[in-house]
């Protein structure tokens, strides 16, 4: 429909402007020859007007080439401009694409209860060390700090094994009972 309307909207448009021109089309006492010979004319004033003047044209066939190369060049720097920002435009949509799949399968890891931790290899020996052996019993706050230093351990993660570590101590003698 909305073709049909723009075809007609064009067809409207060639009338009127062949009704415009239509008064100088029914006028034939153009004479083509004298607009001939007068441009004949007018060419050949240049010629004579460019044949006297050879310097000067030589100066503008240099400029021309240089305005030409200063077109390449600026031509080359405007398209290598545009092919850099597509291919930057490319990878910032890829990372993001990663990063939404990666959300994504994330998500779906947490709603499957499948969350997966990477552990590392010398706090899992010092872990296990934690559980057999009781850093702070009495509870002394520098103590702790200073051998989470040492360790290079959270203060936290100490406290947390310590109170393991009662937990299991009650379980047994309670168990023992």
């Amino acid at each position: 429909m909305k073709t049909l309307m723009f075809f007609c909207l064009i067809l409207c448009l060639t009338l009127i402007s062949a009704q415009e021109y239509a008064p100088a089309m029914q006028k034939d006492s153009v004479n083509i020859r004298a607009i001939l010979k007068e441009q004949i004319a007018q060419i050949k004033n240049r010629e004579e007007y460019n044949t006297s003047s050879l310097p000067a044209e030589e100066q503008q066939a240099t400029s021309g080439s240089e305005n030409l190369f200063i077109r390449i060049f600026i031509l080359t720097d405007l398209s290598l401009g545009i092919i850099l920002f597509l291919l930057w435009r490319r990878r910032n949509i890829k990372i993001r694409d990663v990063e939404k799949s990666w959300l994504k399968k994330n998500v779906m890891r947490l709603r499957e209860d499948k969350i997966t931790a990477r552990e590392n290899k010398e706090l899992r020996k010092l872990r296990k060390q934690l559980r057999l052996e009781p850093v702070c019993n009495s509870g002394n706050a520098e103590y702790v700090s200073q051998y989470a230093k040492q360790q290079s351990i959270s203060k936290g993660e100490l406290m947390l094994a310590s109170r393991l570590n009662s937990y299991k101590r009650v379980q047994d003698v309670n168990t023992g009972l």
